[in-house]
């Protein structure tokens, strides 16, 4: 009997504004996640890790990303984190 294979978790909010929302975190806790084109501005994303999360065209002014371990995040650019929150505690991709 050939054994079964669980696909991963994930949440698909391409092009979702979420700019503000207190959901975000709810959304964070999934183990993959995309927010290709989303809008995540002023978004609370703090002490949360981001593991192959989609940030392709994502807006991220004023996004906390404090404490975001985001060394996996797929197509997030330097441009996109200079709007947001960071700290010494956030983990960056390696460009």
């Amino acid at each position: 009997m050939a054994a079964v294979t669980t696909p991963p978790v994930s949440d698909i909010v391409d092009g979702a504004a979420l700019s503000g929302s207190a959901d975000v975190a709810s959304i964070m806790e999934s183990s993959t996640v995309s927010f290709r084109h989303a809008d995540l501005s002023h978004a609370d994303l703090r002490d949360s890790r981001r593991e192959l999360t989609d940030f392709d065209r994502a807006t991220l002014d004023g996004a906390d990303l404090r404490g975001t371990d985001l060394s996996s995040a797929r197509n997030l650019t330097p441009a996109q984190l200079a709007s947001a929150r960071t700290d010494a505690a956030t983990r960056l991709p390696r460009w």
